[in-house]
């Protein structure tokens, strides 16, 4: 387990989290040092993880690299930062995802297959988020056949397309 709390100095343009097959859970957060962007190669070969939490950092850029793969990752937290939008199939690299919580970002529109492929998750949180068009797109959910627990509430939503949970 590796643990960065508010009042740690943490410096990732080195590759400090590369390579780290054997660690499982990763928990770094703040409220007092911002971490917009990650490096491409941030936890690069870290095959092991089961758990990311990147909480109130500030990140404006989606953390999960295409050249990465996560394929034990089973919890990841997103909460807090400023992330404005997901690219397509965001999470193609962790295919194992349960647990997914993206709440209080900054997002304006969610692409309709920005969740292809997690067919394995449970648990979803997208709430307080201020959406462009007041809608989410009618694919969004498609793939996730195995969701028990969705919140989106105060998400200034004005409708919900009428296939969005089919």
């Amino acid at each position: 387990v590796v643990e960065v709390g508010p009042r740690a100095t943490l410096d990732l343009s080195r590759g400090q989290l590369q390579n780290l097959p054997s660690i499982s859970d990763i928990f770094i957060y703040s409220s007092s040092f911002v971490i917009e962007t990650l490096p491409d190669d941030f936890l690069l070969g870290s095959t092991g993880l089961q758990t990311l939490a990147l909480q109130g950092l500030g990140l404006i850029s989606f953390p999960l690299s295409a050249n990465s793969t996560f394929p034990n990752l089973r919890v990841l937290i997103l909460s807090s930062n400023r992330l404005s939008n997901l690219p397509v199939r965001a999470f193609a690299s962790s295919p194992a995802l349960t647990r997914l919580q993206l709440e209080s970002n900054s997002f304006v529109s969610f692409d309709g297959s920005a969740f292809e492929g997690l067919s394995r998750l449970q648990f979803l949180s997208m709430s307080q988020q201020t959406l462009v068009n007041g809608s989410l797109p009618e694919t969004l959910f498609r793939d996730l056949t195995s969701l028990e627990t969705l919140s989106i509430g105060q998400m200034q939503l004005a409708t919900l397309p009428p296939g969005l949970f089919a």
